[in-house]
């Protein structure tokens, strides 16, 4: 369920994405600097395929898939997987494998000229539950298809951990510092007590001893 909500998150309008409108809820069940760390994490990927977008754009010199061109960006890249999706929705694996997607949400987007995060519950290649992040990609000034890079469920279970573990670390070291720093104060306390006290019982002492002094005199 976590999983799925990380589909609506906000990460992108972090990073100036536009006409995205689903995405405008947060992560439900992780604390409010876990939730932070992810969003950054997801903000990041967003503007990690848009160069990756620009770079495949660049690269080659026609409108064909370049197979090898995209397994050297998916090697190089953070993505579990990057695809090329063609004009007419063919959907290119790194690998070889093809499939179809005009039909996709993000397809449509991202021939829009749109960038942003998608959830797939089911790839049609690997059958596996997806986070994607798409963007167009232009070859000599026009959309020739889109990139897409995808992070798997336990990539993003990965994801989830760490900022939750961080998180915690985070919470110990403060709850840490608070402890030494009253402990600090109760030593330095105690101290001054105890220097006022034995002050006090400094003088106690001659007092009674002058008393004591005193009376002697007078017999």
């Amino acid at each position: 369920m976590l999983f799925i909500m990380l589909t609506i998150l906000y990460a992108h309008y972090r990073n100036g994405i536009r006409n995205f409108d689903q995405i405008d809820k947060y992560i439900d069940g992780l604390s409010d600097n876990a939730s932070s760390h992810v969003a950054d994490v997801l903000a990041d990927k967003c503007s990690s395929i848009e160069s990756v977008a620009y770079l495949y754009g660049k690269s080659i010199k026609n409108t064909d898939v370049d197979l090898d061109l995209l397994a050297g960006l998916e090697e190089k890249s953070r993505f579990n997987i990057i695809r090329f999706i063609s004009l007419d929705g063919t959907d290119y694996a790194s690998d070889g494998k093809v499939t179809n997607v005009k039909d996709r949400d993000y397809f449509k987007r991202g021939m829009n000229g749109q960038s942003g995060i998608c959830e797939v519950l089911k790839s049609r290649i690997t059958g596996e539950k997806l986070i994607g992040f798409y963007a167009p990609v232009y070859f000599e000034n026009k959309i020739c298809g889109i990139t897409i890079g995808f992070l798997t469920e336990s990539t993003v279970s990965d994801i989830i951990v760490r900022s939750a573990n961080r998180d915690s670390r985070r919470t110990f070291w403060i709850i840490t510092v608070i402890f030494v720093v009253f402990l600090i104060y109760l030593i330095i306390t105690y101290r001054k007590d105890a220097k006022v006290r034995s002050e006090e019982l400094a003088y106690n002492k001659v007092n009674l001893l002058m008393r004591s002094v005193s009376g002697s005199d007078g017999q």
